[in-house]
C-alpha cells in the first residue's frame, strides 16, 4: 500500500505540478537558499545526521525483531534484497515532491511543511478521482505507522515482561507475561499519546531525538555480535556515558548541537571511546 500510494501520488504531482527542471526558475526566485553553497556548519550537521541515521537505523529494535520472523536464510536474504531499493522507490520520491512543492508553497513554516503533500494534492480537487488518491495517501501512511509502531510495542513489551518482569517473577506463567505485556502496551501508548497531543515538535525533530538516543545503542549490538571477550560492564559504562552526554544537551537550556554536531553524535564517541578504555586499560589494573 505504502509503495503504490507514494508511486501514483509522485506521477500525479509531477504531471500537474511539472519536473524538478521545470520548477528550477521558480525555485531559483523563491528558495534560492537551496541553491547557496553549503558551508562548514551544513557540511558538519548533514555528517552529523549521517552518522546518526547509519547508527540509529540499523539497530532498529522492531527492524532485528523482524529478522527473528523469518521463515528461514533464504527468506531472509530474499527480503534484505528487496529492501535495499525500498528507499529509492518510498523515501526518494517523496523528497522529489517535497522539493517540487517549495517551490509553489515558498511560505510555509517548519511545522506546515510537513503537509506539504496534503496541500499540494488539495489544489488538485478539481481533477476527477482526486480524492481518491488521497484517500489512498493518508491509508499509506497510516500504514507506514502502524508498521512502525506495532513493530516497536512488541519489541519494548517483550523487553519489559522478559527482562525487567520475568526476572523478579521467575515462576510466571506465559499466560501473566502476555497479560503483563499487553497491560504495559497499553500504558505506553497512552503515555505516548499525550505526548504527541501535547509536545509542540515536528515530525523531524522526533526523529532527531529517536535517532540521537537509539544510537548510543550500536555499540551494545555491533561489538557484542563481533568482540566476544567485550565485557557487558564496558557496554553498559559506555552506555550510560553516551546516553547521559546527549540528555543532559536535549533537556537543557544547552544548545543540542555542540561543536555543530548533534549532541546523538558525539555521546556515541564518548560511548564508543568509554568502552575502549574501560576495556583496554581500566579492566587490566
Amino acid at each position: 500500500m505504502l509503495l503504490a500510494g507514494v508511486l501514483i501520488i509522485f506521477v500525479v504531482i509531477w504531471v500537474q505540478y511539472g519536473s524538478l527542471a521545470s520548477n528550477e526558475a521558480l525555485l531559483l526566485q523563491v528558495k534560492s537558499d537551496f541553491f547557496r553553497t553549503p558551508l562548514l556548519a551544513d557540511k558538519i550537521q548533514w555528517l552529523s545526521i549521517l552518522i546518526m541515521i547509519f547508527f540509529g537505523i540499523s539497530v532498529y529494535p522492531q527492524a532485528i525483531q523482524r529478522i527473528y520472523a523469518s521463515k528461514d536464510a533464504k527468506t531472509l536474504k530474499r527480503s534484505f534484497q528487496l529492501m535495499i531499493i525500498m528507499p529509492f522507490l518510498t523515501t526518494l520520491p517523496l523528497i522529489v515532491i517535497a522539493i517540487i512543492g517549495a517551490a509553489h508553497f515558498s511560505d510555509l513554516d517548519k511545522t506546515s511543511s510537513e503537509q506539504i503533500i496534503l496541500l499540494m494534492l488539495s489544489k488538485l480537487n478539481h481533477i476527477e478521482g482526486m480524492s481518491y488518491v488521497i484517500t489512498l495517501f493518508i491509508a499509506a501512511a497510516i500504514a507506514a505507522i502502524m508498521s512502525t509502531v506495532d513493530s516497536a510495542m512488541l519489541a519494548i513489551a517483550s523487553l519489559f515482561t522478559q527482562d525487567i518482569y520475568h526476572q523478579h517473577k521467575p515462576e510466571a506463567s506465559q499466560k501473566q507475561l502476555t497479560l503483563v505485556g499487553k497491560l504495559f502496551s497499553w500504558i505506553l501508548m497512552a503515555i505516548m499519546v499525550y505526548l504527541a497531543i501535547h509536545l509542540p515538535s515536528t515530525i523531524w525533530w522526533l526523529i532527531q531525538i529517536k535517532l540521537e538516543i537509539l544510537c548510543q545503542i550500536a555499540p551494545a549490538i555491533m561489538l557484542g555480535v563481533h568482540f566476544k571477550n567485550v565485557r557487558s560492564s564496558s557496554i553498559l559504562y559506555g552506555l550510560l556515558i553516551g546516553m547521559g552526554f546527549t540528555l543532559v544537551f536535549l533537556l537543557s537550556s544547552l544548545p543540542n548541537k555542540p561543536l555543530g554536531f548533534h549532541a546523538g553524535a558525539l555521546g556515541l564517541v564518548l560511548n564508543g571511546l568509554t568502552i575502549y578504555i574501560h576495556h583496554n586499560f581500566l579492566l587490566k589494573k
